[in-house]
């Protein structure tokens, strides 16, 4: 972006830093502009850090985003709206406020526009605009933006009041297609050294694997108290949304539309939108024999991976939503 002077992230996970740091900052995406990685809580840093950490004015800063954590609006959990994850929003608004950002992007889950989430949603509306911007929300399909992955996401874009600019303008059309899982993997399936070490799957889920068919959940078989979570996904669609939690033990996950097998990291990270050389450090370690792994600390590893892609921001949204905000923002 034009002026563009330096990059910050505020992360307090420790194996997101790890892998944030492998790739923009030791490795070669973060090019000649390291970014300065903060690994610590939001809610202990303050505006005044960050602009100075940037060498920038309050109002000099092009854009902020932010994704507040979800679990406490998410239709796969209990929904709780009094839930302490739900008003770390209120730290994202607070840097907002304090550093006076030209565009702000905030995203979350459907589920913070639903039933009992709305009043929250509402509030947010409600204080993000009070802080001196336009506001515009949309839901956004990654599976209409180039993903080949069914995956709804609220996202917030606010552009400063002062600088005249229609937040309605500065989201992605959708592709006039979808992306479909063979698109995505087909070139992955030579081997197990393509498409990436995977989970072993227990006795009972591969017996249950086995009946099936492509666009089937564990459901199917196990009536609506089991297997929700495990599906066979097929090969002329997007997938279904990579949740985080990715259990060999406990009927999840996603199988390969006609392998008896969990998807392996390396067509995972196609689901994902992540490009192939993104480095989890799991696509082919020292200790993978090209078998699925069992339960251990090299499963553990995999699963890891599979829950840093499941809570991710999938990168070719956030591409789109980029692109369209540079183009029509003129940033």
């Amino acid at each position: 972006m034009a002026g563009f002077r330096e990059l910050m992230v505020v992360e307090w996970d420790d194996h997101a830093v790890e892998c944030f740091r492998r790739n923009f900052v030791d490795g070669p995406i973060g090019g000649d502009h390291k970014p300065h990685v903060h690994h610590g809580d939001i809610t202990k840093i303050d505006a005044q850090t960050i602009l100075e950490t940037c060498n920038l004015e309050v109002g000099e800063l092009d854009v902020f985003d932010g994704s507040p954590p979800c679990q406490g609006f998410s239709t796969s959990g209990n929904r709780v709206v009094e839930d302490e994850r739900n008003q770390l929003f209120m730290h994202f608004a607070r840097l907002v406020e304090g550093i006076g950002p030209k565009v702000f992007v905030m995203e979350n889950v459907v589920g913070m526009t639903q039933g009992a989430m709305v009043p929250t949603f509402a509030m947010a509306n409600k204080i993000l605009r009070e802080k001196g911007y336009n506001v515009a929300v949309r839901i956004l399909d990654g599976s209409w933006l180039g993903l080949p992955q069914a995956r709804n996401r609220t996202i917030f874009v606010g552009t400063r009041i002062d600088l005249s600019i229609d937040p309605r303008r500065l989201f992605p059309n959708p592709w006039p297609f979808q992306t479909h899982l063979r698109g995505a993997i087909a070139d992955l399936q030579g081997g197990p050294e393509q498409w990436g070490p995977s989970c072993a799957m227990t006795g009972k889920i591969e017996t249950l694997a086995l009946h099936m068919r492509p666009g089937r959940k564990g459901t199917d078989q196990l009536g609506p108290r089991g297997g929700f979570d495990l599906k066979r996904e097929r090969w002329d669609r997007p997938t279904r949304t990579v949740l985080k939690t990715h259990s060999p033990h406990m009927y999840s996950g996603i199988l390969h539309p006609v392998k008896n097998r969990y998807l392996g990291i390396n067509e995972l990270k196609r689901v994902g939108g992540f490009p192939d050389g993104y480095d989890f450090a799991t696509e082919h370690p020292d200790w993978w024999t090209g078998e699925p792994v069992g339960k251990g600390p090299e499963e553990k590893q995999i699963i890891k991976t599979w829950n840093r892609i499941g809570n991710s921001v999938p990168p070719l949204i956030m591409f789109e939503l980029a692109s369209a905000i540079r183009k029509e923002a003129r940033l």
